[in-house]
């Protein structure tokens, strides 16, 4: 995936924003947002509702656990978001409906699912839940590099997608094995199909991961006043392989088969896959010790903010569009001289802020300031 140029990159900016019937809000109309907007109001106002209908339309999950239903208030039957905005140089409208399931529109065509929207409105959210990159289970990292890969790329959307329909068919697959009801020989298509995919899903990972360590590490550094050194590496889920180095495809599919191998008889004992990208970790370490583990709260907090800012880069250089920002509840929490790092960081992006005082933030240039 080339880089593209500074002078190719385009900002992303929202400019209204209609919401009805979503989570807290029966209607709310926002408009005439500037580069910098604050959103503030007592606790339980609905500010994180505002970010998160934002975040809906890049495609993805919300960044709050969150079934379809959850988003529509309490009493209806259906919901409606709608968003103008600026991206690739070019006027968009894009409108998300949730009664059943999400329908999405993209000036005025609808989309077959609303994944399709990832790549047209490009956004960075920072919210409370997203410290579990560094806090939680490897699951919490690997959505954080499927996520900014599958706005990076609709290519890794579709291979992500067919990785986990293979797998739960290799799985059922394992299972039959188990049963008796097939032999061990025949699992070879499934074999096949799961390697094929899974070292796609690790090559772009792997490469990800090296990339965010070129930008993040910097990043770390401002923030911590250079006290100790960030690392990421990607741990792929084949054993005894954490690795820095780039390699081929090729080599992963071979190291994968070798796996699956050497692990017949306890995948058929356990009826599912031990080895592959769905194992995977993405490993952080501050002054060489494990984040998670041995990290101060301050210090992980700080690990995810470098994560956010080397994301923002990185879909910046690899999209061209400089994209929107979200903070849900962040920078109040920091001292000014963070603040002022993190809001440097993103002096060319349009950035939404919540917070409960917005005279605590100190921002220096003009605000639009939307008091719930």
């Amino acid at each position: 995936m080339r880089n593209y140029s500074e002078a190719e990159r385009t900002a992303v900016r929202a400019e209204k924003l209609k919401i009805k019937d979503f989570r807290s809000f029966e209607s709310l109309e926002l408009e005439g947002f500037e580069r910098v907007n604050v959103i503030c109001g007592e606790n339980g106002t609905g500010k994180t509702n505002i970010i998160e209908s934002i975040w809906l339309f890049t495609g993805g999950k919300s960044f709050r656990p969150a079934k379809d239903n959850d988003f529509i208030r309490y009493g209806q039957k259906k919901n409606e978001l709608n968003l103008w905005f600026e991206a690739g140089g070019r006027k968009q409208e894009a409108r998300i409906e949730t009664d059943e399931k999400k329908h999405a529109w993209l000036n005025d065509i609808l989309l077959k699912s609303p994944i399709e929207l990832a790549g047209n409105l490009c956004c960075v959210a920072f919210t409370p839940s997203h410290m579990e990159i560094v806090k939680g289970a490897p699951e919490s990292r690997r959505r954080f590099m499927d996520t900014l890969l599958c706005q990076m790329s609709s290519e890794y959307i579709i291979t992500l997608r067919r990785f986990k329909r293979i797998l739960l068919q290799r799985n059922a697959a394992l299972k039959q094995v188990f049963d008796g009801m097939m032999s061990g020989d025949e699992l070879s298509p499934w074999n096949e199909a799961f390697i094929e995919c899974a070292a796609r899903v690790a090559a772009a990972r792997e490469e990800l991961c090296r990339e965010l360590y070129s930008c993040a590490k910097d990043c770390y550094s401002q923030l911590s006043g250079g006290k100790e050194q960030l690392g990421i590496r990607y741990c792929g889920g084949i054993s005894g392989v954490a690795r820095e180095e780039a390699v081929s495809t090729e080599k992963i599919k071979e190291q994968l088969l070798e796996e699956l191998v050497r692990n017949h008889e306890r995948e058929v004992r356990c009826k599912t896959t031990l080895v592959g990208p769905h194992r995977a970790e993405m490993q952080l370490t501050l002054a060489g010790k494990e984040a998670k583990l041995f990290g101060s709260q301050g210090q992980q907090r700080s690990c995810v903010l470098a994560l956010k800012m080397a994301e923002a880069k990185l879909l910046e250089m690899k999209t061209g569009h400089i994209p929107i920002v979200l903070l849900d509840d962040v920078l109040s929490e920091l001292d000014s001289r963070r603040r002022s790092v993190v809001l440097n960081s993103f002096e060319n992006n349009q950035v939404f802020i919540t917070c409960c005082d917005a005279d605590r933030l100190n921002i220096t240039e003009k605000v639009n300031t939307i008091a719930l």
